[in-house]
């Protein structure tokens, strides 16, 4: 290139001198002079225009002699894209410094937030702690179906199926429908206080039969249940991915009617349903959480211990005096997971065991069967917004005293009361 720029140049300056030599010889000897002088000038001015382009042409040749030559399919493969970094097709060292300094920043001087596993279960866990100031209001609506048959057989089986004498057959329904409303506020980022107060509607359907006779009863009520206000306390602060502890301590009131409060026929039948248990309780429990992205690990176990009650009342022919609740031990756990940013769900399973209820009836004790209440549970969570959920759960009875079904919807919302 830049000998043929020298040929160019030389070649002008020649014709620039022919042209000189063949102008008129009327013409001025001192303009052609200066004619000829401006045209050297701009030959010299252009060549070292070229000498300067020259070497910033060997400049770059320089620079890409030194570039490592990428050769074979290995060596190309580095340089194809690989996915956003910490992807699972993307190598360690295909993160640039800066990527990885970007990651790890943090101001001077403050420490990272920390990011408890958030819980949504069909039975309150007290695993999802409120921060300072934060207060979450919780509208929820339960459903809770049983039924059970009794049959029974007075009189002489002489073989199989055939029976001779009375057939009594007992047929019971119960469904219970709970309006409640949850508050939890966070007293610190550690401590929170809540209560929850639920309005209940249960209805009760009896069919006994005698032979071919059927009695059908149905029986109602409603009105405020039991009113229940608890702490839960989160007890450790884990750093590099440990389990969470979160004490819990619940208080039950004896605000809705209890048994001994609803009005009996003279063959001591109920003729309303009560919407309460009829006793104080007190729970305390322990949760642990365990996180292991994207699944959240947990279990509860529990202890609760009702308060008993002298009703002195006489019911059906029988007086009841003291009555002795017994108490529940129970237990649950299971795992919940993210799909996405804005679903999660959770499976798992919770047993309550209801110890024996000790009754002084005509002045005699008497002990009820223990209770095992299992119940298969699953649930998901979306976010609606970020300060917004809408959870629906359901649970399957696992034993034969458990509920069949229960479902549970509930919206929980978080206010910043103080805009932390």
């Amino acid at each position: 290139m830049g000998v043929a720029a020298y040929r160019f140049t030389y070649g002008l300056a020649g014709a620039l001198a022919s042209a000189a030599l063949v102008l008129p010889a009327q013409a001025d000897d001192a303009d052609l002079s200066a004619q000829v002088k401006m045209l050297q000038d701009e030959i010299a001015s252009q060549q070292q225009a070229i000498l300067a382009q020259q070497q910033k042409l060997q400049e770059l040749e320089k620079r890409i002699s030194e570039q490592p030559r990428v050769t074979g399919n290995a060596a190309l493969a580095t340089l194809r894209g690989a996915g956003k970094p910490g992807a699972s097709n993307a190598a360690p060292q295909q993160v640039s410094q800066d990527q990885q300094q970007t990651q790890t920043q943090q101001p001077v001087g403050q420490a990272p937030a920390e990011e408890r596993p958030q819980v949504q279960t069909l039975s309150d866990l007290g695993g999802v702690l409120s921060r300072h100031g934060q207060m979450t209001l919780e509208p929820t609506f339960e459903y809770d179906n049983s039924q059970f048959n009794q049959l029974f057989f007075s009189g002489l089986e002489v073989v199989n199926a055939v029976f001779i004498g009375g057939l009594n057959a007992t047929n019971a329904r119960r469904n219970t429908l709970t309006a409640g409303l949850n508050g939890r506020y966070g007293i610190t980022d550690y401590l929170e206080a809540n209560l929850r107060v639920p309005y209940v509607y249960r209805t009760d359907r009896q069919s006994t039969g005698v032979n071919t006779n059927t009695l059908n009863q149905n029986v109602e009520g409603n009105g405020i249940g039991d009113v229940e206000f608890g702490v839960h306390y989160q007890i450790n602060r884990p750093q590099n991915g440990g389990a969470y502890y979160v004490g819990n301590l619940r208080v039950k009131s004896n605000t809705g009617s209890g048994p001994f409060d609803v009005p009996y026929s003279p063959t001591g039948v109920a003729l309303k349903d009560n919407t309460g248990s009829g006793f104080w309780a007190v729970e305390p429990s322990l949760t642990v959480l365990y996180p292991s992205d994207p699944v959240v690990l947990f279990g509860n176990i529990g202890y609760t211990y009702s308060f008993g009650s002298t009703p002195n009342q006489t019911i059906g022919g029988n007086f009841f005096g003291h009555i002795d609740p017994g108490a529940v031990v129970r237990f649950s756990g299971g795992m919940g997971f993210a799909i996405n940013d804005a679903v999660t769900l959770n499976f798992g399973y919770e047993h309550d065991w209801v110890q024996s209820t000790v009754s002084v009836v005509n002045g005699a004790k008497q002990n009820s069967d223990e209770l095992q209440i299992g119940s298969l549970t699953m649930g998901v969570s979306y976010a609606i917004t970020q300060a917004t959920h809408l959870n629906f759960a359901i649970g399957l009875g696992a034993t034969r005293d458990a509920p069949d079904v229960r479902v549970l919807v509930s919206l929980p919302i978080t206010l910043d009361l103080f805009g932390n």
